[in-house]
């Protein structure tokens, strides 16, 4: 069954492609052979119906959408290397004991990235996309600011760490 990263440029700047997309064609285009993955640019007037936003990836007949598309195509990635390099492996096993791949409890939840995902497609209510632009004022600067300004006063209040043993032993 062929596997398909669905990807969409940036709603806000139709110049350059969502982060989420922009992420997983990067770990397509280093680290997957040609061809492994059908990479499909999709626009608000061409997307298939069941797409919801990208990046999506159709993998097996299951459809895995934002981060888990992502994190798919990572181990995926890695599949591939571990399959094209034993030797190099082995080298390494030589080196040190063999590391455990990272457990899928260990990974950020799609919850704690959710916001990183927002690359929803939008829709007006006629079906086509809405392009929400509007000028910056004043009002938008003073906003800013201070919400700048609150996160700089909050991360001076927080304690430093300690400095750890190995400061300590030099």
């Amino acid at each position: 069954m062929a596997t398909t990263l669905y990807v969409a440029m940036d709603k806000k700047n139709d110049s350059r492609y969502d982060l989420g997309s922009v992420l997983c064609m990067q770990v397509v285009e280093k680290h997957l052979p040609t061809g492994a993955v059908h990479v499909q640019v999709c626009t608000r007037r061409d997307r298939p119906a069941f797409l919801a936003g990208t990046p999506s990836l159709e993998l097996e007949g299951a459809l895995h959408e934002g981060f888990d598309a992502l994190m798919r195509l990572q181990d995926m990635a890695l599949e591939h290397a571990r399959s094209a390099q034993p030797e190099r492996r082995a080298a390494k096993a030589t080196n040190g004991p063999p590391r455990e791949p990272l457990a899928a409890s260990a990974r950020p939840d799609a919850d704690t990235l959710a916001g990183m995902w927002d690359s929803a497609i939008d829709e007006g209510p006629d079906g086509e996309g809405e392009d929400e632009t509007r000028k910056l004022n004043s009002d938008d600067l003073v906003r800013a600011e201070s919400a700048r300004k609150a996160a700089a006063d909050a991360a001076r209040a927080q304690p430093a760490n300690p400095p750890s043993i190995e400061s300590v032993k030099d």
